[in-house]
C-alpha cells in the first residue's frame, strides 16, 4: 500500500482536543470568510466596519479590493478597523493609519 508510508499519527492532548474543535466550529460558522460587522454609531455618511476576529489577520492586499468594492456601492468613505490598523477608502483611493 504506498499511501499508508505517507500517512501522519498525531497523539492529541485534552487541551488539543480543545483547541482542535473550536477551530472546526470557527471554520464551519464563518466558512473560513473573515467576520466583519458595522460598527454602530453616528458616523456622519462613513461606513465604519470591524474585523472582530484578531486571531485571524487579514490580507492587506485583498483589504483594499475589498473597500474599493464596498466603496462602489455605499459611495461615501468607507473604514475598516482591522490588524491593529484602520483602512480608509474615499474617492482619492486607499490609505492606512
Amino acid at each position: 500500500m504506498r499511501g499508508l508510508d505517507k500517512v501522519e499519527v498525531f497523539r492529541l492532548l485534552a487541551d488539543d482536543l480543545q483547541q482542535v474543535k473550536e477551530m472546526l466550529i470557527s471554520q464551519k460558522l464563518y466558512k473560513g470568510e473573515p467576520y466583519i460587522e458595522v460598527e454602530p454609531g453616528a458616523h456622519h455618511r462613513d461606513l465604519v466596519l470591524i474585523h472582530r476576529d484578531e486571531e485571524r489577520k487579514l490580507d492587506s492586499k485583498r483589504v483594499g479590493l475589498f473597500l474599493k468594492a464596498v466603496h462602489s456601492l455605499w459611495r461615501n468613505p468607507v473604514r475598516l478597523r482591522a490588524n491593529g490598523k484602520t483602512y480608509s477608502y474615499d474617492r482619492r483611493g486607499l490609505s492606512t493609519s
